[in-house]
């Protein structure tokens, strides 16, 4: 089968209960590789998202990588501040941005990996056009803010350039992970299909589990 044979998994703490988040972190923290962080502005996305606050609590509650997610008409100062604060990487959308290339370096100057991100309607063409400016692609898989797994949106990955580390996100859950790692994902963010259960820890290990290569259904 083509494709990754390991796929790592992120939990997204914008779909976790805001009134359990120590709980979700301590129950989480051994098995998992990263955080995904939404930073949204009620525009670019329907909702207002997490913010610094959280941000730093969770560096102090957490030994893991944050990957911060940036949906945003004017992305550029909050990409450079929760970069400076010791994000892993930042994403900013690519649709907002008239020079893609400036806000990258930026990313990288202030400390962190410089992503582009892309909504599901982006097509591949345009994604392509900028790919090189960026250190890795985040490609929304439903609408941003929540919505349905679209399959299409995945399927753009098979179009695009192979070496950049992909980053998928939204509606995704087990019954994705066999096409994600079909079409090169490196890393699918999680959000309902792991906070809706309420034995965290059992459930991220059964999701690990079935997004290994090696799981035989």
């Amino acid at each position: 089968m083509d494709g990754a044979d390991f796929m790592k998994l992120s939990p997204s703490l914008f779909a976790a209960d805001p009134l359990q988040l120590q709980a979700a972190i301590s129950a989480l923290e051994a098995c998992i590789e990263s955080w995904h962080f939404d930073v949204m502005d009620g525009r670019f996305a329907p909702a207002h998202g997490l913010n610094e606050v959280l941000f730093l609590a969770l560096q102090r509650a957490s030994t893991r990588p944050i990957d911060v997610h940036i949906m945003a008409f004017e992305p550029a100062e909050s990409a450079l501040r929760f970069a400076r604060m010791g994000a892993r990487l930042v994403a900013v959308h690519g649709e907002t941005l008239a020079d893609p290339g400036a806000v990258l370096d930026a990313i990288r100057d202030a400390g962190a990996l410089a992503y582009l991100a892309y909504t599901p309607e982006t097509p591949a063409e345009d994604i392509t056009r900028h790919a090189e400016a960026a250190d890795g692609l985040l490609l929304l898989t439903a609408p941003q803010g929540g919505g349905a797994f679209c399959a299409p949106a995945l399927d753009r990955l098979r179009q695009l350039p192979k070496p950049l580390p992909k980053l998928v996100d939204g509606g995704i859950g087990p019954d994705h992970f066999r096409l994600c790692r079909e079409v090169g994902v490196d890393t699918a963010v999680i959000g309902r299909s792991l906070f809706e259960h309420a034995d965290l820890k059992r459930r991220m290990d059964l999701l690990l589990l079935l997004s290994s290569a090696s799981f035989k259904a």
